[in-house]
């Protein structure tokens, strides 16, 4: 499946639910999230992902399985795990995004009420005036394992942000 909105759609490009599977997919969108997962137990693997917005969203998903994904935003947070979007895994995956938010607001990766996911193998990489990983509102028991975190034009923000959240390794 490959999606181009042409700024067209403003929900989102793809929206999965329960039990579902893509593959070998893209999906690009101008005004809306690229995925967005609101259910438990799919599978995205080898497929990208690019939005202005955010490009993978997972608001209260769990279970799902993210293998050898590329998630990029010119705007804003990139992967975005919101609150009850647990148990989740993002393996080999690439995060991007160039944010000219220079408040500190703004992460590539946001986890915000979201426990016992697992991020491994994956890079996350900011390009501008944000953060890296946002550990926020009682995000517990994440793992991010063999995953580098980086920031490569610089900034004043910190590459990993945690506040109100514990047992996070």
């Amino acid at each position: 499946v490959n999606v181009d909105s042409g700024a067209k759609i403003f929900a989102a490009g793809i929206q999965l639910s329960s039990n579902s599977l893509i593959s070998y997919s893209s999906v690009t969108v101008q005004a809306a999230y690229a995925l967005n997962i609101t259910g438990k137990l799919n599978d995205v693997s080898f497929s990208s992902a690019a939005s202005a917005s955010v490009a993978l969203f997972i608001p209260g998903g769990s279970t799902n399985t993210i293998t050898r994904g590329y998630f990029a935003s010119s705007l804003s947070t990139a992967v975005y795990l919101g609150v009850n979007a647990n148990f989740n895994t993002i393996s080999g995956s690439t995060m991007t995004s160039a944010s000219p938010d220079n408040s500190g607001n703004v992460a590539v990766l946001t986890l915000t009420g979201a426990s016992s996911n697992t991020i491994t193998a994956s890079v996350i990489t900011a390009n501008g005036q944000m953060r890296g990983l946002s550990l926020i509102n009682a995000s517990h028991g994440n793992t991010i394992d063999v995953s580098t975190i980086s920031n490569v034009i610089g900034g004043n923000n910190s590459c990993v942000y945690l506040s109100g959240s514990s047992s996070n390794t």
